[in-house]
């Protein structure tokens, strides 16, 4: 049971039953080794017939039931299988079809919250065949490790019979397919941790020189800045020599980045790998380290947990770590991990691993190398979640039932054996032992119960399920977050939600650095004119780890532009955890009798799910093929909403967003798929029921990928009441032939004395910007109708009327006066041809051949003189200096004050323009169209019948005379 790795041929599955209807399953603590798993047996099996599938994180798939029951050999993570075994009434068929459960790295269950999972998954495994009482069900535990001392309290636990563990086989070092020399060195710290840090990496030349023989070296270190202060030590200390292929390959790789830092080391045969990089930058480090064209990469110690890249040699420079506000020593299990990326089976023999560590703490890690430690459950620390999850299977009805599931775990076989370790006397027998532990789920149970997650009976101990516990559940949700959803009261608005939502527990991994807390605040506030600005500014600034997520979610939803790569990847990470946390507050919500909360949790779901606000100008990304740049281009001619677009001539929508047909089709036909609903509601007197007829209209049409899809239809007063809620897959409209009819009663009448009583109808896509809103009083017995993207049901204003938004920014105009209506308007050639290049400078005019430059050497002439005529006028209209370089990038032609700099328009949107957008015409007709300019001058000046009069009248006929016009 202890080895190194898996056999490279890994488990005969051959002597298996290798039928449809049974399944095997491996579970590996990281990604990146699932993904090699995969490769490695997905064409080895076949001839076994085992299909083989990966199933992680990364993973997009609605129907997990029926893609398992394809499959035989399921490879995938203990969170991710966790996930799935919690839909327990949907898997039941599914699990019992399982066999054999393969365990990789087992010494994960010492590792703090993933530990726990780990343990959770193994030991529902092994319960729910009790519970469920099925015959003949016997399943298979297989587990492997690098290093685990206490190999028998794993066997024991592995077992269902406690009296009779499992088989286990423990190697010895001298059987390891690659032996590892373990060295730990300790050092004087006479100083603070930073500073011990920052001496050590002067040590690290003599060890690489003594120890590498020249071959891959990983060097782990704690933070970004000790990974980065580290590479430019060694850029000037090591000397690598790279041969001419090596070379060659760096070359050609390092084209796919565009950090120049990193370019320089890898000049030096020396890499860098953290959080702050680019995915694309780590990507193509990691390939050249595993190619053997990096000798030395420096990486943080998350590395070892993310990628499996083995070296000859791993140092692991310094043992702290710097983590909520204080510093922490590595644990057992992540030394063991980076150590464990030491050794090349296929091209080594032995390799080297060095542990760099204060020389107090020098016998503990020697400890750990040794085995000597053994490992823990920490499924106590969580235990109230995952009982939560185990109450909402069934697993748990009672105390005994409680009881049985806890001697089913790793905890029980560790606290039986060693108590002092879990916070009890060390002399308690196994009987007291048990006493203490139903004394702790009791205490969690009651937890629960008091929080409104479960209903408990202390009198038979009968424990009950409500729906909350399986929203918990269903979402992994922490108890700590889970108590403040619980503790709304229903008059939150939007702000107050995403600021409840940025103090997650969820979230506690995100950290805010010094370094960032300038960029934050630039997003929070940031006074630049016409630069955009969060929706909620965050009055305090960004100060904490709380008002960073804050900040970050806020800036997504705005698609404010980060800048920062890191924490761009930050904002990656708190939108993937917020979808989860939003749509589970959102359903709590649904649960709760408050109608505004629940409309703004539906909403705020949306937009995390969307990564747009609700009313965002930028609808145009939810399209495919339809970035930040395009999205940008629909909003600069005015396309802001799904109707505007649809409405909107395939051929315009080329033009403007300079793609060839039928792009233009493309999106209206996709916009024709998305989910059109029509709401019909009336009121009767008599019955006292609000008639709520729900309609998808030409359903017969709708798209499969939106069948999954949901619409919440929400029915609540001016009393803030929610009277009904419900939630409708697409897919039921085609079983109700696209209509589906609801009712909410209005009971004893309480309305008749309320003069200003209202009842509004919300109906809100989980995904579409196409919500609709209907509000009537019950006085009013007239039918009401309305329809998405119906005109008037298309409006800027947000049904979130109590949230304040910033005042909108005021736009600065051109010195230009209105005759006729005296106000100031600006005229549509500001930003005028800020960027644009010459004739000859056109990647796209160099690239032709060489006859037609000479063809057409007028009209290269006279877009050169455009070009420098355009740079002098712009020039002159500020009174300032021009600057002309004639070069093949941007050019920097004028200087002018920076409250000017938004009075222009780029050569681009220009282009774009609804009135000087017609004049630009194919490449092929070659024409200079200076005519066709002053009749777009003259119609821009004298637009709306609205006469401008320009100061200076000789530089209007001094720029239509000179600009020629660069032809698409």
């Amino acid at each position: 049971m202890n080895s190194n790795n898996m056999n490279n041929d890994g488990i005969n599955f051959s002597t298996f039953d290798t039928s449809t209807y049974h399944s095997k399953f491996y579970v590996a603590p990281i990604k990146a080794l699932c993904s090699e798993r995969y490769e490695d047996w997905k064409n080895k099996f076949t001839i076994h017939g085992l299909k083989c599938i990966e199933i992680t994180g990364d993973n997009e798939v609605t129907d997990y039931v029926s893609l398992i029951s394809s499959y035989q050999l399921i490879i995938t993570t203990p969170e991710k299988w966790d996930s799935l075994t919690k839909k327990y009434k949907e898997f039941k068929y599914q699990i019992y079809t399982v066999k054999l459960f393969l365990i990789d790295e087992v010494h994960l269950i010492n590792d703090g919250i993933r530990g726990a999972i780990l343990e959770t998954v193994v030991s529902r495994m092994k319960i729910i065949p009790k519970i469920s009482k099925v015959n003949d069900f016997t399943l298979r535990f297989v587990a492997v490790s690098a290093t685990v001392t206490n190999i028998e309290d794993i066997a024991k636990w592995l077992t269902n019979d406690q009296n009779c563990p499992a088989h286990y086989l423990q190697s010895t070092e001298d059987e390891r397919p690659v032996k590892l020399q373990k060295i730990v060195l300790g050092y004087n710290c006479k100083t603070n941790n930073f500073k011990f840090d920052f001496g050590l990496t002067y040590k690290l030349k003599p060890l690489i020189r003594q120890y590498s023989n020249g071959r891959p070296t990983l060097i782990f270190c704690s933070t970004r800045k000790s990974v980065e202060f580290t590479c430019s030590i060694l850029v000037k200390e090591v000397t690598i020599s790279l041969s001419v292929d090596k070379q060659s390959y760096i070359n050609e790789l390092s084209k796919e980045i565009n950090n120049n830092k990193i370019k320089e080391m890898f000049k030096f045969g020396i890499g860098c790998h953290h959080s702050g990089m680019s995915i694309q930058e780590r990507s193509v480090v990691e390939r050249l380290f595993r190619i053997g064209c990096l000798n030395i990469l420096i990486a943080t110690s998350t590395l070892a947990m993310a990628v499996n890249l083995p070296a000859y040699l791993v140092i692991i420079k310094s043992t702290e770590y710097y983590s909520f506000n204080c510093y922490k020593e590595y644990n057992e299990c992540q030394v063991l991990q980076m150590v464990g990326r030491a050794g090349r089976p296929q091209l080594d023999s032995s390799a080297t691993a060095i542990i760099m560590t204060k020389i107090s703490m020098k016998s503990r890690y020697e400890e750990i190398l040794m085995g000597n430690q053994f490992m823990e459950s920490h499924l106590h620390k969580y235990l109230i979640e995952h009982m939560n999850a185990e109450i909402f299977l069934g697993t748990i009805y009672n105390v005994k039932d409680a009881m049985d599931w806890i001697r089913s775990t790793f905890l029980y076989v560790r606290a039986c054996k060693s108590p002092q370790n879990y916070g009890m006397i060390k002399t308690l027998n196994v009987q007291e032992v048990e006493n203490r532990l139903q004394n702790l789920c009791i205490a969690e149970i009651k937890e629960l119960a008091r929080t409104g997650l479960i209903n408990f009976i202390d009198g038979n101990n009968e424990i009950i399920s409500k729906p909350e516990c399986e929203i918990m559940a269903k979402y992994s949700i922490s108890y700590a977050t889970m108590n403040n959803f619980m503790q709304l009261k229903g008059t939150e608005n939007l702000n107050d939600m995403i600021q409840l939502l940025s103090h997650s527990k969820e979230f506690e991994y995100i950290k805010l650095r010094r370094t960032e807390k300038g960029i934050l605040n630039i997003l929070n506030k940031n006074k630049l004119p016409g630069a955009d600005v969060l929706r909620f500014p965050i009055e305090e600034g960004i100060n904490t780890r709380e008002t960073k997520i804050n900040c970050l979610l806020q800036a997504t939803l705005g698609t404010l532009k980060i800048t920062d790569s890191s924490l761009a990847q930050d904002a990656n990470k708190i939108i993937l955890i917020s979808t989860r946390l939003t749509k589970a507050l959102r359903e709590i919500m649904f649960q709760g009798r408050k109608f505004e909360i629940a409309r703004v949790a539906c909403i705020l779901a949306k937009c995390v799910t969307t990564k747009l606000w609700e009313q965002s100008k930028f609808v145009s990304k939810l399209i495919p093929r339809v970035g930040q740049v395009l999205s940008q281009d629909f909003v600069l001619n005015g396309k802001t909403t799904l109707k505007s677009i649809r409405d909107t001539d395939p051929r315009d929508l080329e033009r403007f967003l300079k793609r060839q047909p039928p792009f233009g089709n493309h999106i209206h036909n996709f916009i024709r798929q998305i989910p059109m609903y029509k709401v019909r509601t009336t009121f009767d007197e008599f019955s006292e029921l609000v008639t709520v007829t729900l309609i998808l209209i030409d359903h017969d049409n709708i798209s499969s990928n939106a069948l999954f899809q949901t619409v919440s239809v929400l029915v609540g007063d001016s009393e803030n009441r929610l009277l009904k809620v419900q939630q409708i897959r697409n897919e039921q409209f085609l079983e109700q032939r696209g209509v589906i009819n609801m009712t909410t009663p209005l009971q004893n009448n309480f309305f008749s004395d309320k003069l200003n009583y209202e009842i509004t109808i919300c109906v809100i896509s989980d995904y579409w910007g196409i919500d609709i809103e209907i509000k009537f009083k019950p006085s009013n017995h007239e039918e009401h109708v309305k329809e998405s993207m119906s005109k008037d049901n298309c409006n800027d204003e947000s049904p979130l009327k109590n949230v304040l938004s910033p005042p909108p920014k005021k736009k600065r105009t051109s010195k230009v006066v209105k005759q006729g209506n005296k106000n100031k308007t600006q005229l549509n050639i500001k930003k005028y041809l800020h960027n644009i290049t010459s004739k000859d400078q056109d990647p796209k005019v160099m690239n032709k051949p060489r006859v037609e430059e000479d063809i057409n050497t007028d009209v290269k002439r006279w877009a050169n003189e455009s070009s420098v005529a355009t740079r002098r006028i712009t020039g002159e209209m500020f009174k300032t200096k021009t600057y002309f370089q004639n070069s093949g990038q941007s050019n920097e032609y004028f200087k002018f004050d920076k409250d000017d700099s938004n009075n222009y328009f780029c050569y681009d949107e220009l282009k774009n323009d609804d009135v000087f957008g017609d004049l630009f015409v194919p490449e092929d007709n070659n024409h200079v169209i200076s005519k066709a300019f002053d009749s777009a001058i003259e119609k821009c000046c004298f637009r709306e019948s609205e006469l401008f009069l320009i100061y200076d009248i000789q530089l209007l006929e001094l720029f239509t005379k000179n600009c020629a016009y660069k032809l698409i």
